[in-house]
């Protein structure tokens, strides 16, 4: 059996419930919980705030608020720089190739370089 640190086992926790709401399509309570999870939590380890940071990307996005989406992916790429994981990879790639259909707008071309710059 492996022991969790708090921060992993919180994590734990809140990945698979904005999941299961942003499949829902309730969109604003996934965003509300990814916050809430950020606020109350603090997630002190980088690897899991920086998933975080990057499901609220992806729900702003689909929330249509872009802004919002580089804001929190650009938090997740600044907690991300220096941390080996899988997720954290994955998360990256798949940012870039989200980042693709926006390429004219302010802001993508250097966020997609920092993330260009940690694979």
């Amino acid at each position: 059996m492996t022991v969790q640190s708090s921060g992993t086992a919180r994590m734990a926790r809140v990945t698979p419930l904005v999941i299961f709401l942003a499949r829902l399509g309730d969109l604003d309570s996934a965003r509300e919980h990814l916050q809430h999870a950020l606020d109350v939590h603090g997630l002190d380890r980088r690897r899991s705030r920086a998933i975080v940071l990057g499901d609220l990307g992806h729900v702003h996005l689909r929330q249509g608020d872009l802004d919002g989406a580089l804001a929190a992916w650009g938090e997740f790429v600044d907690c991300a720089e220096g941390v080996q994981s899988v997720r954290i990879t994955d998360a990256l790639t798949d940012l870039r190739v989200r980042l693709t259909r926006y390429d004219k707008a302010h802001g993508v071309a250097e966020l997609d370089g920092r993330a260009a710059a940690l694979l």
